[in-house]
C-alpha cells in the first residue's frame, strides 16, 4: 500500500511527472494507493493519467466532481485473504487545495471549481465522507477496515488529522497514514465508540517499510522495518537505468567554482533544506537577484515573504527566526480570529493577513467556502486589531484579464485608514497600477497579465517608480 505523495519529492519523480515511479511501483507488485497533495503537484489532467498508468488501484472516499456529486475515484477496496474481507478506505487531505494548486481544481475559465476535496472548516465533511465509506465497507462484509489516508497527524492540519478523523468516526481497526512524515510504528487512538484503534506511519523516503499483520482473531499487530537484504532484479533494473538517465541530465555542467555546495548541515550532516540557510540556496538567491539587476535592469531589492498554511505560532516563530520578513495568514485569520489578533499583536508588522472575496464576501479554504461577512467590513476589524498589512484579491476579478475592481480599492482607502493594501486580482494595464499608487494603494500583484505577456515588468517598475 501506498498513503500517497509518490510522484512528487526527488529530481527522480520530477523528471516525467511521476511517470517512471508509477512504472517502478507498478513492477514492484504495489496492491493499492491513495493520491496526496504531491499528486496533483503536475496539474489535474497528469494526475489522473498517472493514476490510470499504475496497475494497482487508487481509492479516496473525499475527492468529489462537482459537475456530478459522484466521487473520482472508488472509495474503498476490498481484498479477501485466508477468507478473511479486509476493506481499505482511501482518504485524501483536503490542504491539497492550499498545498498543491487551486486553479487544477477549477475549470478552464477559472470561474469555479469543478472538483472537491471534502474537508469542511470544522472537519465535519471529511468526517462524514470517511463514515459513510466505513458503512458501505461494513455493508458489503467486511470483516476488517483500514484507513488509508494521506491525513498526518502535524496540528497545522487540523481539524483534518488523522487523529481527529478517527476520533470523531467508527469502525477502523487500523489506520495507515502519510503526509506529516512521522514514524510512528504504532499509536493507540480511540475513535468515536470508544473502541481503539491502531494508527501507523513509516516517515518518509523508504526510511521504512510498513509491516501490518491482522491476525486469525482480528487483531492487529505492526511493525517498521529499515533494512532488508534482497532485490528484485527487474525493478532494480528499471530503476537503475532511470537513475542514470537522470543522473546524466543533473550532471550536466552550467557553471564552475571553488566553493563546495551543501544541503545538508556541514557539522551534523541533517538535512537542512525548509529548515535553515543553505550555501547553495544563498547562490540561487543571489543568481536570481543579480539576473534582475544586471540583465532585467530593475534595480530592485527582493524581499522574501512566506504565505499560506501557517496556522500555528510555532509555525510563525521559525519562518521568522530564518530571516523571512513577514508571514501572511489567510483562512486562518476568519476561522480563528482570536489568535489572529495575538498574533498582530506580538510581531506587529511581521504579520500580514490575506483576505480574498467573492461578491463581496470572504472566502476560505482555496475559495471553495464563503464566510457571512463582507470583505470591507472583515478589514476593518482587523484594522481595530492592529493590522496594518492586507492582500486584498477579488476573485471575480483574479485571472480574468478584465482589470481590477479600482472602486472596492477607493473603499478600502478611504474606509480602513492606517492599512497599507495590496491590490490583488485582474491587473492587467499600466493605467490601473497608475491609478492604484494616486489613490494610495501600497502594493500591487501582477500575475497572468505578466505570464500572457499583457504587461512587462521592467516598464511596469518603472513607471511606477517615475
Amino acid at each position: 500500500m501506498d498513503a500517497g505523495d509518490h510522484i512528487q519529492g526527488t529530481a527522480y519523480g520530477s523528471m516525467d511527472d511521476g511517470e517512471t515511479i508509477i512504472k517502478l511501483m507498478s513492477e514492484a507488485g504495489y496492491d493499492l494507493a491513495t493520491p496526496g497533495n504531491h499528486e496533483f503537484d503536475y496539474g489535474m489532467a497528469r494526475a489522473k493519467a498517472a493514476m490510470k498508468e499504475a496497475a494497482f488501484p487508487y481509492v479516496s472516499c473525499n475527492w468529489v466532481d462537482l459537475r456530478t456529486n459522484l466521487r473520482v475515484l472508488p472509495e474503498i477496496k476490498v481484498f479477501v485473504r485466508g477468507g478473511v474481507r479486509i476493506a481499505f478506505v482511501g482518504i485524501t487531505t483536503p490542504e491539497t487545495f492550499t498545498k498543491s494548486t487551486p486553479a487544477y481544481f477549477m475549470n478552464k475559465a477559472q470561474t469555479k471549481y469543478i472538483y472537491d476535496i471534502l474537508g469542511g472548516e470544522d472537519g465535519q465533511k471529511l468526517y462524514d465522507a470517511v463514515q459513510e465509506a466505513i458503512d458501505k465497507a461494513e455493508f458489503w462484509g467486511a470483516d476488517t477496515i483500514i484507513g488509508l489516508g494521506h491525513l498526518g497527524v502535524d496540528p497545522s492540519s487540523s481539524p483534518w488529522t488523522s487523529e481527529e478523523v478517527i476520533a470523531h468516526t467508527h469502525g477502523f481497526t487500523a489506520f495507515i497514514d502519510g503526509h506529516s512524515h512521522t514514524v510512528m510504528a504504532n499509536k493507540q487512538v480511540t475513535d468515536a465508540s470508544g473502541k481503539a484503534v491502531t494508527l501507523t506511519q513509516t516517515g518518509s523516503y523508504f526510511k521504512n517499510i510498513g509491516k501490518m499483520t491482522v491476525g486469525a482473531d482480528g487483531t492487529i499487530t505492526t511493525e517498521l522495518i529499515d533494512t532488508y537484504e534482497g532485490l528484485d532484479a527487474a525493478v532494480a533494473a528499471t530503476a537503475s537505468n532511470w537513475i542514470s538517465a537522470v543522473d546524466d541530465m543533473l550532471g550536466e555542467e552550467i557553471a564552475v567554482g571553488d566553493t563546495k555546495f551543501y544541503i545538508n548541515d556541514p557539522a551534523t550532516g541533517k538535512r537542512r533544506i525548509r529548515s535553515g540557510e543553505t550555501n547553495l540556496g544563498d547562490f540561487v538567491a543571489d543568481g536570481i537577484y543579480t539576473y534582475f539587476n544586471e540583465v532585467e535592469q530593475l534595480h530592485c531589492d527582493i524581499a522574501i515573504m512566506n504565505g499560506g498554511g501557517i496556522r500555528t505560532e510555532e509555525r510563525i516563530e521559525t519562518y521568522l527566526s530564518l530571516g523571512v520578513g513577514r508571514c501572511i495568514l489567510g483562512s486562518v485569520a476568519v476561522t480563528d480570529f482570536d489568535f489572529t489578533a495575538r498574533m498582530l499583536q506580538k510581531y506587529g508588522d511581521k504579520i500580514a493577513v490575506g483576505v480574498d472575496a467573492k461578491d463581496g464576501y470572504v472566502a476560505i479554504h482555496g475559495w471553495k467556502e464563503v464566510s457571512a461577512e463582507p470583505g470591507v467590513d472583515f478589514c476593518k476589524r482587523l484594522a481595530e486589531a492592529g493590522c496594518t498589512a492586507i492582500i486584498y484579491t477579488d476573485i471575480a476579478c483574479d485571472g480574468a484579464m478584465q482589470g481590477t475592481n479600482l472602486a472596492l480599492y477607493r473603499q478600502l482607502q478611504a474606509e480602513v485608514p492606517g492599512v497599507a493594501f495590496t491590490a490583488s486580482g485582474g491587473i492587467s494595464s499600466e493605467a490601473e497600477l497608475e491609478e492604484l499608487d494616486r489613490m494610495g494603494v501600497a502594493a500591487a500583484i501582477l500575475g497572468k497579465s505578466l505570464y500572457t505577456g499583457a504587461l512587462d515588468l521592467k516598464c511596469c517598475a518603472a513607471r511606477v517608480q517615475r
